[in-house]
């Protein structure tokens, strides 16, 4: 009776364990998180966008993100475990989730949650445990969570919204230099590299200038971004889950032009 509820497990090749769920049952299902998220609304703010107009859009959004209870089943089979530390840094963080509570083969109870980029979590109220589930391919799951991890080459087609644009009041003339054609915003996604949100917002170099628009994506989905042109940092925003991109390799006009200034 000591051992906590994650010692029946299903032994896996590899030696992979995965828990054993007799029963589920879903308490929220499109739930949003991101209200209080202090490190997006900092995000939001660095791009030019209103935190509260675009966090409400993005809670509407989240209503779209919903499984069922053979979903959870199904997750939870074909999942992985992952550290806690992969589970909060490694992983993409996204604000649209499922939770609810189930009953383990062997009696015991638990609480789960799994979000839309499909990371999940087990909790007995004194352990966790952590998953991850590529091979989940449920269509409400986000557009950008049926994408390989290494994958840039995503984008089909791009508008270009706002060129040569200022996040600031103060020098807005000082920003139209730094403007791009489409195919540069093809070539920047696809040879960018993915980034975490703190790197992105906290580790590289920002400016105030930048260019944003829309996209339709490979997968047939629609989405936004936004490059901070000098600085060479982007995100893509399928409206529920942004990521973000750094492209150390851009060295190619204009890059190379703004560089040697």
């Amino acid at each position: 009776e000591n051992y906590d509820v994650f010692t029946l497990t299903r032994q896996q090749s590899n030696k992979v364990q995965r828990p054993v769920i007799k029963n589920v049952n879903i308490t929220k299902n499109g739930a949003y998180s991101g209200n209080s998220d202090r490190q997006r609304r900092e995000i939001l703010e660095a791009m030019a966008v209103d935190p509260d107009e675009e966090m409400a859009i993005s809670s509407d959004r989240c209503k779209a993100f919903k499984l069922s209870n053979a979903d959870i089943f199904a997750f939870f089979k074909l999942a992985r475990s992952v550290t806690a530390r992969d589970y909060n840094y490694g992983l993409d963080m996204p604000n649209c989730y499922v939770s609810g509570s189930a009953v383990l083969k062997n009696g015991k109870k638990a609480e789960w949650k799994i979000d839309e980029m499909r990371r999940g979590l087990l909790s007995d109220g004194k352990t966790e445990k952590y998953f991850h589930c590529d091979k989940c391919r449920n269509e409400n799951y986000s557009a950008f969570t049926l994408m390989p991890k290494r994958e840039r080459d995503v984008i089909q087609s791009v508008i270009i919204e706002t060129n040569g644009g200022c996040s600031r009041d103060e020098n807005p003339d000082g920003c139209k230099l730094y403007t791009l054609e489409e195919t540069d915003i093809v070539a920047f996604f696809k040879r960018a590299h993915f980034v975490t949100a703190r790197e992105y917002s906290h580790d590289l170099s920002i400016s105030d200038c930048y260019i944003s628009g829309s996209a339709v994506l490979k997968n047939g989905k629609k989405a936004t971004w936004s490059i901070d042109t000098p600085m060479k940092r982007g995100a893509l925003s399928d409206g529920r889950t942004t990521k973000y991109f750094y492209c150390g390799s851009c060295f190619n006009e204009p890059w190379r032009s703004w560089n040697a200034e």
